[in-house]
């Protein structure tokens, strides 16, 4: 299973398939792994209106990629500071599984700060987002529903 610690990684290739080159990880992604056909995107510090510019750029180069949003994402929240979730979070979930509807891959989310959990009940979204208890259960239901999905 490939681990990208702490390096530094190209914002286009985050949300691809390939092996991100290195030289610019945002301060937001403290690691990313692809585990059982699931890309992991695990976050740090503030994921507010912080990371706007870079999460809209990261989304909009992947666009022009072929087959990117056909995989499968898992958001970890556990080393997010819970007052730097606000709506701009909510809005760069909805893009990533706007981007991945036509698909049916799901965004799944772990260790989701309560203040995460109130902005998608306020949005009355949280029925849209697989909200799991671990990451052991979130990897098993989307790499399940990554075959089928396939199928």
């Amino acid at each position: 299973m490939p681990r990208y610690d702490h390096c530094r990684m190209n914002l286009l290739a985050i949300l691809k398939h390939e092996k991100p080159a290195m030289d610019a990880l945002p301060a937001f992604i403290r690691e990313i792994q692809d585990i059982q056909g699931v890309r992991v995107i695990r976050l740090q510090g503030p994921v507010g209106m912080e990371i706007g510019r870079d999460a809209q750029a990261v989304d909009e180069a992947a666009a022009r990629s072929e087959d990117v949003f056909s995989r499968p994402l898992l958001f970890d929240f556990k080393e997010t500071t819970p007052e730097g979730v606000d709506f701009s979070t909510v809005a760069y979930l909805v893009q990533a599984l706007r981007r991945r509807m036509p698909a049916h891959a799901q965004v799944g989310i772990i260790n989701a700060p309560a203040t995460l959990i109130a902005e998608l009940d306020i949005a009355r979204l949280g029925t849209l987002f697989k909200i799991f208890d671990s990451e052991e259960l979130a990897l098993a239901e989307l790499s399940r529903s990554r075959v089928a999905s396939s199928s």
